[in-house]
């Protein structure tokens, strides 16, 4: 069963939220927020200073967004956390935590973010590099077969 938090049918103060499909998942406190399948996961806000707004799980399992969380998901993956973050984002894996951050993604596993406006991965693999800096913008990479293949930084 799924579970929106009421008292007597009524929203407590948290309304247009939503459920689809999926087992024991549960909003409590999200204003605006949504679960699409998956199982027992859960977005509960903090109620006395607005609590989870217009964020999402979709799939996965045991996945909880909770706190001041604004504009942020969850899609797929097991055991992720996402507390009091703006506008970020766990891209499944297992075991990721975002508390605090804003603008912050995490792609992979056992991941605990430590800054805003980051990307955390476990390894990154990068193709098709290009081999000159010619036409590049201030912050591209690119690489040199004249240094052995080293990669470099646009400055």
């Amino acid at each position: 069963c799924n579970y929106i938090n009421t008292l007597d049918g009524i929203t407590l103060g948290y309304g247009q939220s939503s459920i689809v499909g999926g087992r024991f998942n549960s909003i409590i406190t999200g204003n605006t927020s949504f679960i699409g399948g998956g199982s027992a996961n859960c977005i509960v806000g903090n109620s006395f200073s607005g609590g989870v707004t217009n964020s999402l799980i979709v799939g996965g399992t045991n996945n909880i967004i909770s706190g001041d969380t604004e504009n942020s998901s969850i899609v797929g993956g097991r055991l992720n956390i996402l507390s009091s973050g703006i506008n970020s984002f766990i891209a499944g894996g297992i075991s990721n935590s975002i508390t605090g951050n804003t603008s912050t993604f995490i792609i992979g596993s056992n991941i605990t973010a430590d800054r805003n406006c980051a990307t955390f991965v476990n390894n990154l693999s990068i193709k098709n590099l290009p081999s000159s800096s010619t036409g590049l913008p201030s912050g591209s990479l690119y690489y040199c077969t004249l240094s052995g293949n080293t990669v470099f930084f646009v400055p």
